[in-house]
């Protein structure tokens, strides 16, 4: 993984941040007004997110938090939930501050 810039985030705010881009990808592919989901929730069938709408959100979160993703850290275990989704993102964040 190649890291453009080692950031600290705290918990909670990298849970806002993907919660808030998972939210705007969701509004751009749906007629929803409205999304209401937690960490247990799937991103493909309660969220109805497709493969596109996943790359979307690896974009956006790669932009968000200044890192680069390697094709070969894209596991499907890391988007079954929100909250694995999360989860992820946390790892990979703390690989970038070593």
């Amino acid at each position: 993984m190649k890291v453009s810039h080692s950031i600290l985030v705290a918990r909670s705010s990298v849970r806002e941040t993907v919660h808030a881009i998972i939210r705007q990808v969701y509004f751009k592919g749906h007629s929803s007004n409205a999304i209401s989901f937690d960490d247990s929730d799937t991103l493909l069938l309660k969220l109805g997110l497709d493969s596109l709408e996943i790359i979307q959100i690896v974009v956006a979160i790669e932009k968000a938090f200044k890192i680069s993703i390697d094709d070969e850290e894209l596991q499907t275990a890391n988007f079954k939930t929100v909250g694995s989704l999360t989860q992820w993102v946390q790892m990979l964040l703390h690989k970038t501050k070593r």
